[in-house]
């Protein structure tokens, strides 16, 4: 055999750099997963807490120890040639959380060993100081990438995030480039020492950057939403796949498998002409595991795909060990947060529902704070109240409220599941020019098929509004009347703009939450209060012997 022939046969194998590039093709199988939002243990159908009787009929989805288990046999079938990656938001959404903070959060996440995660708006929730520690106790294990977040001003996370990184898969070098929604400086509590840059033009550079290292398979690992997803693989064509989050998106072809809304095809393709970029998304809470095996070519281009995201029914067993030491962390947080608060027989829809329409649990949040300050109000002849308005952005609404099988039983730690984030609700006394404004922010940008949640999108109590869908951002308010405070029988009045009313918000939208800046303004008075969302909706369920609230048109659309 000549010198020829060996160079022919080493050829194929070789991973060169420079202006050479690999010439075999290559199969990945990728596996990810997005916004756990702390859902350790099982879940029930609409992603809340499982209670046991669902557990023991086997009508649970997901939980860390099904994951475990289930990436345990990919990674065994496929050997070499897998990708575990995580887009970001572990943090927040369950009393596990409230509990624990960043320590449970790190203690499974090191065991469910992703090989690359991203940060997640929610991880900054406790600010900096809630988690630095988590990174100082995953990165060693776990790299976490971010592109457009720098960190230079704030020493507590220099040197713990990386722009991109480089992975070895069967002896193939892949560029992974990690992302998040500069929304994060008013959606979260970084605080003022961390600056968020455009996800784009990092992106852009990163590519550049691993391009001349002869990197030629580029993933984009992502917590900006699907809609921004698109828009980066229709802006930076030389990324292969990108893994999204934040947005909770079921990405899946075919019929629906569960209650979920299926928003696009799994993956959803951008095509450029000579070759394609892979969007994907997985939904959220560990319901559903994201798997697809992936082709390269020998330019690094996808050649061939197949795969969809996993329903993590009772049909997957469970990691013995793990799923032991999730029920002895159940069994405490049962202990503490089991106390049934009140009843329903009607199912309370949050979560993703609240973020498009109007939904009963959003009506049912926003009419106890009205009455909780209604009965803290000394009796008045002029008035049945001082404050007869409510409103509340829907992305804190984060889960529904199922008691069929509990009884009809409402426990404090279903409440705080749907309202994790302990606000503060506080009355704002504002204009109504300022009312419209608002009103116009929370469905500017809306979906007008409904299948795009928003978080900014206001539930509401003594308002009623129409929305024209078919009107421009800041235009789309057709109608709204408003309930009378200062009355002895309550009416709905149309909205004046050069009347004062009083409306009770939580904290996180009076401090210009989810964008909401027009509420900081100096012409609106503010009136602070210590009673947190969550406690005022508890004493609610508590006097209210059987909860049924339902939709009754205080949000309409003109689409």
């Amino acid at each position: 055999m000549n010198c020829l022939d060996l160079l022919l046969i080493s050829i194929p194998y070789m991973l060169l750099y420079g202006d050479i590039v690999q010439v075999d093709s290559f199969n990945l199988t990728l596996i990810h997963n997005n916004d756990i939002h702390s859902h350790f243990a099982p879940v029930n159908v609409w992603s809340s807490p499982c209670d046991d009787k669902s557990l023991q009929s086997g009508k649970c989805f997901g939980g860390v120890a099904r994951i475990m288990a289930e990436v345990k046999s990919i990674r065994e079938k496929h050997k070499n040639n897998t990708l575990f990656l995580n887009a970001g938001d572990n943090f927040q959404g369950t009393v596990w959380y409230s509990l624990y903070k960043w320590r449970i959060v790190s203690h499974f996440t090191n065991l469910l060993k992703y090989d690359v995660m991203t940060v997640g708006n929610h991880e900054f929730d406790d600010g900096v100081d809630g988690y630095s520690p988590f990174l100082d106790a995953t990165r060693l294990t776990i790299p976490t990438v971010c592109c457009n977040i720098d960190v230079s001003n704030e020493p507590k996370l220099v040197g713990k995030i990386r722009k991109s990184i480089v992975v070895e898969v069967d002896n193939h070098k892949i560029g992974i480039i990690g992302y998040l929604t500069p929304e994060t400086s008013f959606l979260s509590n970084p605080g003022n020492t961390i600056k968020f840059l455009d996800e784009i033009e990092c992106i852009k550079e990163e590519v550049r950057q691993l391009k001349s290292q002869g990197i030629n398979i580029i993933i984009g690992l992502g917590h900006s939403g699907f809609v921004k997803d698109v828009e980066i693989a229709r802006n930076v064509p030389d990324i292969d796949v990108i893994v999204g989050g934040h947005s909770h998106t079921l990405l899946y072809s075919g019929a629906k498998p569960s209650v979920e809304e299926v928003i696009d095809k799994y993956p959803t393709i951008i095509n450029h002409g000579s070759h394609q970029t892979l969007v994907l998304q997985a939904f959220a809470f560990g319901k559903y595991l994201g798997l697809i095996d992936i082709e390269f070519d020998g330019d690094g281009y996808v050649s061939r795909f197949e795969g969809k995201p996993i329903l993590l029914d009772n049909t997957f067993p469970e990691d013995t060990e793990l799923a032991k030491e999730v029920t002895e962390y159940n069994d405490r947080v049962k202990q503490k947060y089991g106390e049934v608060i009140g009843k329903t027989f009607v199912l309370l829809e949050g979560g993703y529902k609240c973020e498009l329409k109007e939904c009963n649990l959003g009506n049912l949040i926003t009419e106890a704070t009205v009455v909780y300050y209604m009965n803290k109000r000394p009796r008045s002849d002029t008035g049945w109240t001082d404050v007869a308005i409510c409103v509340t952005n829907s992305g804190g609404i984060r889960a529904t409220i199922d008691a069929s099988t509990q009884d009809g039983n409402i426990t404090l730690e279903n409440l705080i599941t749907t309202l994790p984030f302990s606000n503060n609700m506080i009355i704002l006394e504002m204009s109504g020019q300022f009312v419209r404004e608002m009103l116009e922010f929370s469905v500017a940008g809306h979906d007008p098929h409904f299948k795009i949640p928003s978080g900014k999108f206001l539930q509401m109590s003594g308002l009623r509004v129409v929305y024209n869908l078919t009107k421009p951002d800041f235009q789309r308010v057709d109608k709204v009347v408003v309930r009378c405070a200062n009355c002895t029988v309550p009416e709905y009045l149309p909205l004046d703009e050069t009347q004062d009313y009083k409306i009770l918000v939580p904290k996180y939208i009076a401090d210009g939450g989810d964008g909401y800046q027009m509420l900081k303004s100096k012409d609106i008075k503010r009136i602070s209060s210590e009673v947190l969302d969550y406690e005022i909706v508890s004493q609610y369920m508590r006097e209210t012997p059987i909860i049924y609230t339902g939709v009754d048109n205080r949000i309409e659309f003109i689409s």
